[in-house]
């Protein structure tokens, strides 16, 4: 598991939000979807850097979703979010030219659009998840209506929430 050197110890709320921010958004930018970028690539409407900003923004949805979640039942994680929100900040001015604001209003509406795709019950709605899917798909210019495909890229936003959530449970900030 990607998050083995984290269990069950203490970190500080700096190095815990530098690794968080380099694993998690960083690294996942590059591997989050691989297995589809062939595929979305030989369409003409993809837009690769949408794409990577995209995904960039959600991914740094999930970390801060689920680090205000682990910061409402241990205060010490309220010391992670400043050193967190930095490096999100000085990604997105570097590579997009977001400003702070711009990006944290970004970020508020990717965490929302996640948490409805992770929180909401399907039973009533069975179409959410590709609803959802496919919206998401389209923010980068992807056209995707196989079924199969579009579950396994909601489930994976799922399973990573899940093992983040996880993963922040077994630590303690120092």
């Amino acid at each position: 598991m990607i998050f083995d050197k984290f269990f069950r110890k203490e970190v500080t709320a700096e190095a815990l939000a530098g690794d968080m921010f380099q694993m998690i958004v960083l690294d996942d930018i590059d591997d989050f979807c691989k297995e589809h970028l062939p595929s979305w690539r030989t369409q003409k409407s993809f837009n690769e850097p949408v794409y990577r900003y995209t995904l960039f923004t959600y991914l740094t949805a999930m970390v801060a979703t689920v680090l205000t979640t682990q910061s409402n039942k241990d205060s010490s994680f309220n010391k992670v979010i400043p050193y967190f929100r930095r490096h999100a900040e000085d990604v997105a001015q570097k590579y997009w030219n977001i400003t702070a604001n711009e990006l944290e209003k970004v970020i508020v509406e990717h965490s929302a659009n996640l948490v409805r795709l992770i929180f909401t019950d399907p039973k009533p709605n069975h179409a959410l998840t590709l609803e959802w899917t496919i919206a998401w798909l389209q923010l980068f210019g992807v056209e995707e209506h196989n079924p199969v495909t579009l579950f396994m890229i909601a489930h994976k936003w799922e399973i990573a929430f899940v093992e983040l959530a996880k993963m922040f449970n077994t630590l303690k900030v120092a």
